[in-house]
């Protein structure tokens, strides 16, 4: 009963207020955006993945096995580089589609060209709204499954 499990919740959040009561009840709605680089789970901005990945682009790695790394958020960046085979401009617009990402600043961290992808994106998003991945790409589900609504 997943329904009686959130108006529970609901309850103890807001003690008083109706379900669609705009003080409470919209904010509780609002859905869990989880942000990933490339099927790996990241922190709120995937900085390290980022900064991961502008290190395998500045080295210029080709081999997953060259980005051995003592954090793995940072080999998981140098993994993305070393696999994707695609340019750092696609990968930056790729990963702001993936995370419907709005704010430009986000776009710092992974290199000149992929910040250029990932402000290209921004720039595209209609009114400040990200486009979504589905919208934009018919192969957004078979590529970031987890990122597709009811998936």
């Amino acid at each position: 009963m997943p329904g009686a499990k959130l108006l529970m919740l609901l309850a103890i959040a807001c003690p008083g207020l109706a379900p669609a009561s705009p003080a409470c009840g919209d904010h509780i709605r609002d859905p869990y955006q989880a942000r990933s680089f490339f099927g790996y789970a990241c922190n709120a901005d995937c900085a390290i993945e980022r900064a991961g990945f502008a290190w395998a682009e500045r080295h210029g790695l080709t081999s997953p096995g060259a980005c051995v790394a003592t954090d793995s958020a940072l080999e998981a960046g140098c993994r993305v580089y070393a696999t994707e085979g695609m340019s750092s401009i696609d990968a930056g617009y790729a990963w702001a589609l993936e995370n419907e990402v709005a704010d430009p600043l986000l776009c710092n961290g992974g290199g000149d060209g992929f910040r250029s992808g990932c402000r290209q994106y921004v720039d595209e998003s209609l009114g400040g709204q990200p486009i979504r991945c589905a919208e934009a790409w018919q192969g957004c589900a078979e590529a970031f499954p987890a990122a597709t609504p009811g998936r």
